[in-house]
C-alpha cells in the first residue's frame, strides 16, 4: 500500500500541463498489482478448477482392451513315432462403457469378442464337435454400488457441493479484497487530492506576496511609500 501511495503522491505533484493520475487509473494500477487481490484470485481459480473436476467424475467412461494369448501342447505322435507340437490361441476383444451416476452408482455395458484357434483336437470350442477355429460373443451389463458409504444423491453429490461451496467463498473474499483495496485507494486519493490542492493555493498566495513585495519595495524606493509601509512578508 505504501508503494501505490507514493505512486499517487508523485502523480498528483506533476508539473502544471502534465495530466495527472485519474482515480479509476490509480484504481486500475491498485487491482493489477495488490499481491492480497493477486492471491485471491488465484485461490478462486483453484477452487473453479477443483468444481470442474467435482463435476467431471461423472463422464462417460469408454473402455478397450485387446488380450492375446497361446498355449502350446505336445504330445507324441504314434504313427509318426515324433513328438507333436499342438497350439491354441486366443485373441481376446473387451469392449465397454461406463457411466457414473449421481447417487453413487456406476453402470457398465460390454461386449467380449473371442477368437480361438487351435489345431489341438483336445481343445474344441464345442465339446464332441471338431473345429480348429471358433468364435465367442459376451454381452454384459453391470452395476457397481458402494456399500459403506450410503446410497443417494446427498452422498454422491458430496465432492460437488463441497466445490460449489468453495468457489462461492473464493468469490466472496475476492470481492471483499476488491471492495477494501477499493475504498483504501480512494480514501488515500482524496486525501492527496486535498493535500495537492491545498500545496497549489499556498504557493499562488506565496507568488502574490511576493509580487506585492516587489511593488511596495519599488514604491518605497521611489519615495512613495514610508518604509514602515512595507507588506508584513517583508519583515
Amino acid at each position: 500500500m505504501r508503494g501505490l501511495l507514493s505512486a499517487l503522491l508523485v502523480a498528483l505533484a506533476l508539473p502544471a500541463g502534465a495530466a495527472p493520475l485519474s482515480l479509476a487509473d490509480a484504481l486500475t494500477r491498485a487491482f493489477e498489482r495488490d499481491p492480497g487481490l493477486k492471491a485471491a484470485a488465484v485461490r478462486l481459480e483453484e477452487t473453479e478448477a477443483a468444481e470442474r473436476a467435482a463435476l467431471g467424475r461423472y463422464d462417460l467412461v469408454g473402455e478397450l482392451t485387446v488380450d492375446t494369448a497361446t498355449d502350446r501342447f505336445t504330445a507324441r505322435d504314434a504313427e509318426a513315432n515324433a513328438e507333436v507340437a499342438l497350439d491354441t490361441t486366443r485373441l481376446t476383444l473387451d469392449a465397454g462403457i461406463t457411466q457414473p451416476l449421481v447417487w453413487g452408482t456406476a453402470l457398465r455395458l460390454g461386449w467380449q469378442q473371442v477368437l480361438t484357434d487351435t489345431d489341438n483336437p483336445f481343445r474344441n470350442c464345442v465339446p464332441g464337435i471338431r473345429s480348429d477355429q471358433c468364435y465367442e460373443s459376451r454381452l454384459q451389463l453391470r452395476l457397481t454400488q458402494p456399500l459403506l458409504r450410503g446410497f443417494g444423491r446427498a452422498v454422491g453429490e458430496v465432492g460437488e457441493v463441497r466445490a460449489r461451496a468453495d468457489r462461492t467463498v473464493a468469490e466472496a473474499e475476492r470481492e471483499a479484497a476488491a471492495e477494501a483495496l477499493a475504498e483504501q485507494v480512494t480514501g488515500a486519493y482524496v486525501e492527496l487530492a486535498y493535500a495537492h490542492a491545498e500545496v497549489g493555493i499556498r504557493r499562488q498566495a506565496l507568488a502574490l506576496a511576493k509580487t506585492q513585495l516587489e511593488e511596495s519595495t519599488l514604491r518605497v524606493e521611489g519615495g512613495r511609500l514610508a518604509p514602515a509601509e512595507l507588506p508584513v512578508v517583508a519583515q
